[in-house]
């Protein structure tokens, strides 16, 4: 660890000084580190890790403390306009969305 990175481990709020600490020494797994990095850009804000909204960050799939509701409605197919049935039916996809 840098002298620098144990200056900033002094501001971590102590419920992840473990966690950050094992990040900068290297002795962690790859989705522990992922967790740390998440933990430091949110600034140590657990919600804000779940709400996270960085689309653009190539960590956000992987990132911790994803709500379980929130990843079965991204992985849903949700029917685009040219698949709504013409007629009165009801499609088996808008049954899915429906239930």
């Amino acid at each position: 660890m840098t002298p620098r990175q144990a200056k900033q481990l002094e501001d971590v709020p102590p419920m992840y000084q473990g966690t950050i600490g094992k990040a900068y020494e290297g002795k962690c797994s790859p989705r522990a580190a992922i967790k740390a990095f998440c933990l430091h850009c949110t600034g140590y804000e657990r919600v804000q890790v779940t709400n996270c909204t960085s689309l653009a960050c190539p960590l956000w799939l992987f990132r911790p403390f994803q709500a379980v509701e929130k990843q079965a409605m991204d992985t849903e197919r949700v029917p685009e306009a040219c698949d709504l049935p013409v007629s009165g039916e009801v499609s088996d996809d808008l049954r899915v969305i429906q239930s």
